[in-house]
């Protein structure tokens, strides 16, 4: 509970509004509840939900995946599952017409396409490392670097706490200096590593879709407001 307090009270701190943390851990959870739907389907459950301060959430596995498919295909539900919490604060805006209900959908939309990004600890990173790691190991550890170095310093010009892009950080370093990154997970084949990317795909444009959808629905003034504070951890 006072996890929960203290990563809404943060949400509201970083984004001048009570919507973003009504949104923000509303979308959070399920958000993780799509993991936690995942590893009880694949026989990883029973799944825990966490809620991290100042730094969003984590579900867990009781029994770590066999497969490198099962990361993949649990690391997705997240993201995927996580848009079904933008439909009641789409519906809200519908029937009330203010934009304020519109930024909640937005910020839901945009927690789950930042999630999609493949850096550690996001589940980007699981769902798409695999399929480079299919390739050559090296592709995957590059990969991650460069959009990992990136994510960083996205998140250093934003300004106010350096929370999100330190936990990047530490997470891509963590990974370079571990051995073999998922030693008790089946590697994907070829046509699973194909069918992989082709469902990292749409959830990443399931994700852009429906935030760029939200944006351009917003009056001009709350459009403008959304880009210049983006989307918090």
């Amino acid at each position: 509970m006072l996890s929960t307090v203290l990563l809404a009270a943060y949400l509201w701190w970083a984004m001048k509004s009570w919507i973003y943390p009504v949104a923000g851990i509303i979308g959070i959870l399920v958000h993780e509840y799509g993991h936690v739907l995942a590893f009880n389907a694949l026989g990883m459950g029973p799944g825990r939900i966490f809620i991290v301060p100042f730094l969003g959430g984590a579900a867990a596995p009781r029994v770590p995946a066999d497969t490198e498919w099962k990361d993949v295909l649990s690391s997705l539900a997240g993201p995927v599952f996580g848009m079904l919490a933008a439909a009641p604060f789409y519906v809200l805006w519908l029937q009330t017409g203010r934009a304020i209900w519109l930024e909640g959908a937005w910020f839901i939309a945009a927690i789950n396409l930042l999630n999609l990004l493949p850096a550690p600890p996001l589940d980007g990173s699981k769902a798409l490392g695999p399929v480079l790691a299919r390739v050559h190991p090296w592709l995957e550890k590059g990969a991650l670097l460069l959009v990992g170095a990136a994510v960083v310093v996205w998140g250093l010009r934003q300004g106010g706490l350096p929370i999100f892009p330190i936990l990047i950080g530490i997470a891509v370093l963590g990974h370079l200096r571990r051995g073999r990154w998922r030693p008790h997970a089946r590697q994907l084949g070829w046509g699973a590593a194909a069918a992989s990317l082709g469902l990292y795909l749409l959830a990443c444009l399931l994700c852009a879709g429906s935030l760029l959808f939200f944006t351009l629905s917003m009056p001009s003034e709350a459009a403008a407001l959304a880009a210049e504070i983006g989307p918090a951890p």
